[in-house]
């Protein structure tokens, strides 16, 4: 991976990648769960006017760190092979597989909903699909700290896995 010829290198790049993409996604969740009070304080069309142009970069980043979340947990649970750490190594990726899930069920469809809306024409039930809309990434940032808070844990795992059998097993050591 990534030219690295040292298994335990590589191990920690990931990692490491896996760190930094894990709180990238946790964040972006974290400030659409903030957000709520005040989203619901807005009337339809200030609703409408924020949706259609605070967002547009939350896609893209939220869509890199989560495949890179993806990858780099994959990429840990085939390299490590202590139980535990291997373990800790798949959860993110189970979370952030849950919040693709979450994503492509509800939030893109909701998505796809609002931004054909104008302020001229807004159906009389928005406000439930504003509601679901922010159900699911209240879910998906429950999803992504967990995912996250597990990726912490890998190293601690693989040093106490270590020093229980005298070496760090990777499948390429």
């Amino acid at each position: 991976m990534f030219g690295f010829t040292n298994a335990t290198l590589r191990v920690k790049m990931a990692w490491l990648l896996l760190s930094v993409s894990s709180s990238a996604y946790a964040g972006l969740e974290l400030s659409h769960v903030l957000e709520i009070p005040g989203k619901h304080r807005l009337d339809a069309s200030q609703f409408l006017a924020v949706h259609h142009n605070f967002y547009l970069g939350y896609a893209v980043v939220g869509a890199a760190s989560a495949f890179m979340t993806i990858f780099a947990s994959a990429y840990l649970v085939y390299e490590i092979q202590e139980t535990t750490a291997r373990v800790a190594a798949g959860v993110p990726a189970l979370c952030f597989i849950g919040a693709l899930i979450l994503f492509a069920s509800v939030l893109q469809p909701a998505n796809t909903q609002i931004s054909s809306w104008s302020p001229d024409a807004l159906p009389p039930a928005w406000q439930d699909v504003r509601n679901r809309w922010e159900a699911a990434h209240a879910a998906c940032f429950v999803l992504t700290v967990v995912g996250y808070l597990s990726a912490l844990f890998i190293p601690a795992l693989r040093a106490r896995d270590e020093s229980r059998r005298g070496r760090v097993v990777t499948r390429s050591a």
